[in-house]
């Protein structure tokens, strides 16, 4: 499937789902850990599960 299989329809994601898209490198996402640069209360909410 290669790298192209990764590649999101930004339409779909925007007028079916409401989503816009965010692209972040894996080592940003990992330095913010790191360093605590987050709210820990979206983190707290990021952990629950859906609601379904």
């Amino acid at each position: 499937m290669g790298i192209a299989g990764s590649i999101v329809n930004e339409e779909l994601f925007q007028n079916y789902m409401g989503m816009r898209n965010e692209y972040v490198d894996m080592s940003e996402l990992v330095r913010r850990i790191d360093k605590e640069i987050f709210d820990p209360e979206e983190y707290q909410l990021a952990l629950q599960p859906a609601s379904g």
